[in-house]
C-alpha cells in the first residue's frame, strides 16, 4: 500500500508545479474596462484605459489594448511601453506576437538597455528573437538613432542581422563619438561580438577627427579638425579603436601636422587611394596612391619651413612619428619657385633633408622658374637652407649642356660645379668640351669658370685663366659667349660663337665672335651698335648705328697648321657701316658703307650663309636733308659695287658715283 501511495504523491507534486509554471508564463492582466468577443471566428479580449499586461520579468502598458487569445497576439495603441528587465520600450503602437518575442513599435519609438549603456530611437521599430549572440535582429525606419557608450549612429534606416552581427545603415548614414566621425549615403558595420570591426561606406563618404592643439607654445588650446573624403571608405577597428581608414575613389584629407601639442602646419592630400593607420586613434601613417597630390602650409614659426610646399608623385607614404615622407614614380617638391623632381624622393622632415634617387630613367632635377633644369644621379637638398648637392649634374643652356662631376647649391640659386663641362653635344660622354676644374652658375646673371680648356676627345686644345659669360636670359650683361660645336662637310668639325659681350652702359655695346673649323680656318666677327635718344649738344641730339667688320683666314690646304703660313691662307675681309642722326627736327643725316676686300668674301664654297653667297652688289650712300615752313633741301652721294663682274681686283670693278641735290 505505501508504494502506490507514493506513487500518487509524486505525480501530485508534477502536476502542482506543471499548473504553477502555466501560471506564471500566462499573462496577468488588468484595465478599466475588459470584454471577449470574437473577429473572424477568433476570441479577442478588448482592454481599455490603463491597460497591463505582466509577466516575469516583463510589463507592457498601454491605453488600449486587443489580445488575440489563441495566438497571444498583443496590439496595443496609446502610451504604449514594454519594460523587459530593465530594458524598456515606448511607442505610441505596438504589435507584440509573445510566443516569437517579437514585436512591431511605431510612433515615436525610444528604447532603452542600460545594462548594454544602449538607447535607440525612430519612427518604426521591428524586432525579433534570434540565437546570434544580441539575442534579436531588428529593422528601424524613419530617422533612427543609436547611441551606444560614448558611440552615435543615425541614418534613415537601419537593418540589423544578428546572425551575422551586419548592420546596414542607409540614408544619410553617420557614426560618431566624441572626438571622430564618419558619414555618407549607405554603411555596412561589421561585429565581432561586443566590439566594432568594420565599417564601410558607400557613396559621398566623409570622415573627421577633432584635435586639441596650440598656436603658440604658451597658449591656450584650440580645437582644429582633420577631414577625409573619398567615395567609398573602409574603416577597420581593433578593441573598439579605429587601427586603418582606407579612402577609394577621388579620396582628399586635410589633417594637422603636431610637434609635442603644437601645431606645426595644416597638409593637404589628394589621390586615387589613401591609407591612414591608426595606433590608439592616433593617425601613424598615411599612404596615397595614384596621382598623388599634397600641400604643406606652416604654422608661422612652428616650424622651420617658412614657406607653402607642393609635392606629389604616383605613391607617397608618410610615417607621422618618424617624420619621413617617402615619393615615387613622378616624384616632386615645389616651394618659392623652385622644383626638386626624381624617380623617388625621401624627406626626412626633422632634419629637413631630401634625398633624390634616379629610379627608371627618372632623374633627381631642380629647376627655378624662368631657368634651365638642373639634373643627376642622385641629389641631397637642405629645405630650410635651400643648399644642396647633386652628383653627375647636367643642365642646358644656350643651347648647350653644362656637365658636372659634382655640383653645389647654394641660396639664391647659385651653383657651384665641380670638374665641369660645357658643350653643344647631348651625348653623356661629348666628344667636344669646354671644360674647368671650378665653375660657378648664377642664374639670370652670369657664369664664372677659372680656368677654362676647350677639350677634343678629352685632349686640352687651348685655355684662359678666367671666363665670364653672360646669363641673363635676354638682359645686357658683360662677359664671355660660350660657342656651340658643329660639324659641316665643306668645312669640318669646330665651335661657332665663341666670344665676348662688352656693354658698358645703356647706349653701346661690342660684341666679337670667333668661329673655328679644322677645314676651314678662323673667322673673327665683330659688331658695334650705339643709340643716344636725347643729347645735351646740336650735334648728338638724336642717333643710332652699327659698325660691323669680320675677317676671315681661309686655308687652301687639308691641314689646319698651315693658319698660320701667310702663302697657304686666303684673306677676306668685311666691313660696314649704318648711321642715322637727327639734328633737330628739322635736319636729317643718314649713312651707309660696305665694303669686302674682294668677290670671295661672300662666293666661295665654305660659305654656309645662303643670304651672304647669293649678295651680287655692294652700295653705299650718305643722304642729308632740311625741312623749312614752305621747302626742304636734301644732298645725297651713292656708291654702287657689282660683285658679279669676274674680275677679283677691287679697283678694276665698275662703280656708279653719283652726287645729287635736291631743293
Amino acid at each position: 500500500m505505501e508504494r502506490p501511495l507514493l506513487i500518487i504523491q509524486f505525480i501530485t507534486v508534477l502536476v502542482l508545479i506543471f499548473g504553477l509554471t502555466s501560471a506564471q508564463e500566462r499573462w496577468i492582466l488588468s484595465a478599466e474596462e475588459m470584454e471577449s468577443i470574437k473577429i473572424n471566428g477568433q476570441e479577442v479580449r478588448r482592454l481599455n484605459e490603463n491597460v497591463r499586461f505582466v509577466k516575469t520579468d516583463k510589463v507592457i502598458l498601454a491605453d488600449n489594448a486587443a489580445q488575440f487569445i489563441k495566438d497571444d497576439v498583443l496590439h496595443l495603441n496609446g502610451n504604449t511601453i514594454m519594460i523587459n528587465g530593465l530594458d524598456t520600450l515606448t511607442c505610441d503602437s505596438m504589435v507584440y506576437w509573445s510566443k516569437l518575442d517579437s514585436g512591431y513599435a511605431m510612433g515615436n519609438v525610444r528604447y532603452i538597455q542600460p545594462e548594454k549603456d544602449r538607447k535607440l530611437t525612430t519612427d518604426v521599430f521591428h524586432y525579433w528573437q534570434t540565437d546570434g549572440y544580441r539575442g534579436s535582429s531588428f529593422f528601424a525606419n524613419g530617422y533612427t538613432r543609436i547611441i551606444e557608450t560614448n558611440r552615435l549612429m543615425a541614418a534613415n534606416e537601419i537593418k540589423y542581422d544578428d546572425k551575422f552581427q551586419l548592420m546596414i545603415l542607409s540614408e544619410n548614414a553617420s557614426v560618431e563619438d566624441p572626438t571622430r566621425g564618419i558619414f555618407g549615403d549607405e554603411m555596412t558595420i561589421q561585429y565581432a561580438d561586443s566590439l566594432l570591426e568594420m565599417i564601410y561606406v558607400n557613396n559621398n563618404a566623409f570622415a573627421y577627427n577633432d584635435l586639441n592643439l596650440k598656436i603658440e607654445k604658451n597658449g591656450s588650446y584650440q580645437k582644429f579638425r582633420d577631414e577625409m573624403t573619398s567615395k567609398e571608405m573602409i574603416a577597420h577597428f581593433q578593441e573598439d579603436y579605429i587601427s586603418q581608414l582606407k579612402l577609394m575613389k577621388m579620396a582628399t584629407t586635410l589633417y594637422h601636422v603636431v610637434d609635442d601639442s603644437l601645431l606645426a602646419g595644416e597638409n593637404t592630400v589628394s589621390g586615387d587611394t589613401i591609407r591612414i593607420s591608426f595606433q590608439e586613434g592616433e593617425i601613424k601613417r598615411l599612404q596615397v596612391q595614384g596621382g598623388a597630390l599634397g600641400e604643406f602650409n606652416p604654422e608661422g614659426e612652428n616650424t622651420r619651413i617658412d614657406t607653402t610646399v607642393f609635392y606629389g608623385g604616383e605613391y607617397i607614404d608618410y610615417h607621422i612619428d618618424e617624420q619621413l615622407s617617402f615619393l615615387s614614380e613622378g616624384a616632386f617638391m615645389e616651394y618659392e619657385g623652385t622644383k626638386l623632381s626624381s624617380g623617388e624622393i625621401l624627406v626626412n622632415w626633422e632634419t629637413n633633408i631630401l634625398d633624390a634617387m634616379l629610379v627608371n630613367e627618372e632623374y633627381p632635377t631642380v629647376q627655378t622658374k624662368g631657368e634651365s633644369p638642373m639634373k643627376g644621379e642622385s641629389m641631397v637638398f637642405d629645405l630650410v637652407a635651400k643648399h644642396g648637392r647633386i652628383v653627375k649634374g647636367k643642365t642646358s643652356l644656350n643651347q648647350g649642356f653644362y656637365h658636372g662631376k659634382e655640383v653645389f647649391r647654394d641660396d639664391p640659386n647659385v651653383f657651384h660645379v665641380q670638374n665641369s663641362k660645357y658643350t653643344s653635344c647631348d651625348l653623356d660622354n661629348p666628344h667636344f668640351y669646354l671644360g674647368s676644374r671650378k665653375m660657378k652658375m648664377l642664374p639670370g646673371d652670369r657664369v664664372i669658370a677659372k680656368p677654362l680648356w676647350l677639350h677634343i676627345y678629352d685632349v686640352p686644345i687651348i685655355g684662359l685663366p678666367l671666363a665670364v659669360f653672360p646669363n641673363k636670359g635676354g638682359q645686357r650683361q658683360s662677359g664671355w659667349i660660350m660657342p656651340s660645336f658643329d660639324s659641316y662637310k665643306s668645312i669640318g668639325t669646330g665651335f661657332r660663337n665663341f666670344g665676348y659681350y662688352w656693354a658698358p652702359n645703356d647706349y653701346m655695346d661690342e660684341k666679337i665672335l670667333v668661329n673655328f673649323f679644322d677645314e676651314q680656318g678662323i673667322h673673327i666677327s665683330s659688331n658695334f651698335k650705339y643709340k643716344k635718344r636725347n643729347g645735351f649738344h646740336w650735334y648728338n641730339f638724336q642717333y643710332n648705328g652699327r659698325i660691323s667688320g669680320t675677317i676671315k683666314r681661309r686655308i687652301i690646304t687639308d691641314e689646319i697648321i698651315d693658319l698660320v703660313d701667310e702663302q697657304y691662307v686666303r684673306e677676306d675681309q668685311r666691313l660696314s657701316w649704318n648711321h642715322s642722326q637727327k639734328f633737330d627736327p628739322t635736319q636729317r643725316l643718314a649713312i651707309k658703307y660696305e665694303y669686302v676686300s674682294n668677290k670671295d668674301a661672300y662666293q666661295n664654297a665654305q660659305e654656309v650663309n645662303l643670304q651672304n653667297r647669293l649678295k651680287q652688289n655692294l652700295s653705299s650712300s650718305v643722304n642729308y636733308s632740311k625741312n623749312w615752313k614752305t621747302s626742304s633741301a636734301s644732298v645725297g652721294m651713292n656708291h654702287f659695287r657689282d660683285l658679279s663682274i669676274e674680275n677679283r681686283t677691287p679697283e678694276s670693278f665698275s662703280y656708279l658715283n653719283e652726287v645729287v641735290i635736291i631743293i
